[in-house]
């Protein structure tokens, strides 16, 4: 990994934890605002990252890596900066001054996937989540450090009902943490509407979510709507 590429890759992981509390911080702007929560950020930093981005390449100069780690500090105050002041915009209810920001930040920055990810979030903000999804797949394509990223895309998918794509992706973040209950709860709403022979996984999820969180609201929904069609009988 060239040392240009390595300094993005390293920034846009610190950018993504960062994004974590600008959104916890903010989401009380609105309802419509599904904000991540803080078991991301832990599990975000014990994403392996190859041994070859920790290092300089042959042939760096001492002068060369610091300049890098400057021009890293100088690029995470601008976009974190304008992260935070397009996302003030979004929960303002100026959606168009809130993307042209975002926008102008990823012409400037196209390598920092976390912009993406933020112009979806502004995006789902006002309900526009299949448009939200081309910005959440973005940031999720070829990244290596995208549990994030992967959730909220799992989650686009969900509510617009195309749960083929959310399944695969939510399974694959239970192997990463498999205790996370917001997972499994997307996983179980997914199983459901994609395939009805999936009904027992679900209720599997659904008990786990419950044995951990028995006030889950949308969990205790979703028990008693997989137990209708047995109490029908």
């Amino acid at each position: 990994m060239q040392p240009y590429f390595r300094n993005f890759y390293n920034l846009d992981k610190r950018l993504l934890t960062s994004s974590l509390l600008l959104l916890v911080t903010l989401s009380a702007c609105s309802s419509k605002v599904d904000p991540p929560t803080g078991r991301f950020g832990k599990l975000e930093q014990q994403t392996p990252v190859r041994a070859e981005s920790q290092l300089m390449a042959p042939g760096t100069s001492t002068e060369s890596a610091t300049a890098s780690q400057q021009f890293d500090m100088a690029a995470e105050t601008v976009i974190s900066d304008g992260c935070l002041h397009a996302w003030r915009k979004a929960c303002a209810g100026d959606e168009k001054a809130a993307m042209t920001e975002l926008e102008a930040l990823d012409r400037r920055y196209p390598q920092i996937l976390t912009i993406q990810f933020m112009m979806g979030q502004v995006l789902s903000h006002f309900g526009k989540t299949e448009e939200a999804i081309i910005h959440y797949r973005k940031a999720s394509v070829g990244n290596e450090f995208s549990s994030l990223h992967s959730f909220k895309l799992a989650e686009a998918y969900r509510k617009v009902d195309k749960n083929t794509e959310a399944v695969p992706l939510y399974r694959k973040l239970l192997k990463s943490a498999p205790d996370f209950l917001e997972v499994k709860l997307g996983l179980a709403q997914a199983l459901v509407k994609s395939d009805a022979a999936n009904k027992a996984e679900a209720q599997k999820l659904v008990a786990e979510v419950l044995d951990k969180k028995p006030d889950n609201a949308e969990a205790l929904k979703l028990k008693a709507e997989l137990a209708e069609p047995a109490a029908a009988k």
